[in-house]
């Protein structure tokens, strides 16, 4: 069973972001960010936690392995970060390679294994909602509705969930994009 820490959660797993395996502090930080598992004022509290500390960065880069169990559950935290994007707003408009992020998130989309696309363009409309200007400008410039498209066709074929997040992220896009 995974217990979480009381928070902060940046100090009791600071030391863990540079384990060979990052399933433990990975899978602590899923449950600590999950409304379904967490009281919502405590997935605040450590979404902002997060955000403020090393353990975002530490998420970024996992969330760029080959490892696609790691990769998974590192997708789905920053999904669970974004879902409480009113905590987050301040930190997204001012994050400094917001270019990068959305550019490796519009990679993943791209990925065959469909449930990392789903999560990565569940991510992008999150980011999206949280700060529409910075994040709208910037799928601009990376041609972001041809990867929607591409996600919508594939889903609607093979993946219900991620053809239902590409329309909302297409859609999102477009009202923020004007």
């Amino acid at each position: 069973a995974i217990s979480v820490p009381p928070p902060p959660l940046s100090k009791s797993l600071a030391s863990h972001i540079h384990d060979t395996n990052p399933l433990l502090w990975l899978t602590t930080l899923a449950v600590a960010t999950d409304n379904n598992l967490t009281t919502a004022s405590a997935t605040a509290e450590n979404a902002k936690d997060i955000m403020e500390s090393d353990l975002f960065a530490a998420l970024l880069q996992v969330s760029k392995t080959d490892d696609i169990e790691a990769k998974v559950i590192a997708l789905a935290v920053l999904r669970n970060l974004v879902t409480n994007a009113s905590e987050i707003k301040s930190y997204i408009s001012a994050l400094p390679n917001i270019k990068e992020l959305l550019t490796g998130l519009l990679e993943n989309a791209k990925n065959s294994e469909l449930h990392i696309a789903y999560l990565s363009i569940s991510i992008v409309s999150g980011l999206l909602a949280a700060a529409p200007r910075t994040v709208g400008k910037e799928l601009k410039i990376l041609g972001a509705d041809k990867v929607f498209e591409r996600c919508r066709v594939i889903g609607s074929d093979k993946h219900f969930l991620l053809a239902e997040a590409a329309v909302e992220a297409s859609t999102a896009f477009q009202i923020y994009s004007r």
